[in-house]
């Protein structure tokens, strides 16, 4: 719903954006455009939005011919929109390599970590046991902590690996904790500068 709004806003910033360019008054070019936007059929459901929402074609300047019969039950474009919604679904999947999880209650699995530097890796090393799902939302336990995420943060291991500290209660911040603290204390860097020779001009008298 976001990602709507704002590729709206972008469409609305453009017509004010060209209407200050013309030297017109925006306010005007704003009702003008939301006009037009709204008589001007969408591909996905083959009618403009207020066709949709009102069951009549909105009338504008241009002229055209009025046809008998031609309202139409929301069920159409329901099944247009829905089957746009699936082709856009499949080509989404197909470029990006999406494949269906197989995440069963009792697996084990690793859940994907933010990157702190180059030595981290892409998933935390210390497995959680799959608790629950609810839709795309997956909470796994490790102990007596819990984290819920998106399905898309976990990876499935081999149930035979267990976890060395099941008893600890840490916060997945791990080696690379230890990695940043020794880069600190670390002597710094002497910067090299140059060696020439520097001395007073001559027209000082020194």
């Amino acid at each position: 719903a976001n990602g709507e709004v704002e590729r709206f806003m972008r469409t609305i910033e453009k017509a004010i954006r060209t209407a200050h360019i013309e030297k017109k008054n925006w306010k005007q070019a704003l009702y003008q455009f939301l006009r037009q936007y709204r008589a001007t059929p969408q591909s996905t459901t083959n009618v403009s939005p207020s066709e949709a929402l009102n069951n009549r074609k909105l009338k504008i300047p241009l002229p055209s011919i009025p046809k008998i019969q031609q309202q139409e039950t929301q069920d159409p474009m329901r099944k247009r929109d829905q089957e746009k919604k699936e082709k856009m679904k499949k080509y989404s999947d197909h470029r990006q390599h999406s494949r269906t999880t197989d995440l069963k209650i009792g697996d084990t699995v690793l859940i994907r970590q933010p990157k702190k530097n180059k030595l981290t890796p892409p998933f935390n090393p210390k497995p959680f046991t799959f608790e629950a799902r609810k839709g795309t939302m997956v909470t796994v336990k490790r102990g007596s902590k819990k984290i819920t995420r998106n399905i898309s943060f976990f990876k499935k291991i081999d149930n035979r690996v267990t976890d060395s500290s099941d008893n600890e209660d840490d916060d997945d911040d791990f080696d690379c904790d230890r990695t940043n603290e020794d880069q600190l204390n670390q002597e710094p860097v002497r910067l090299r500068r140059s060696q020439r020779e520097r001395r007073q001009p001559d027209r000082l008298g020194f």
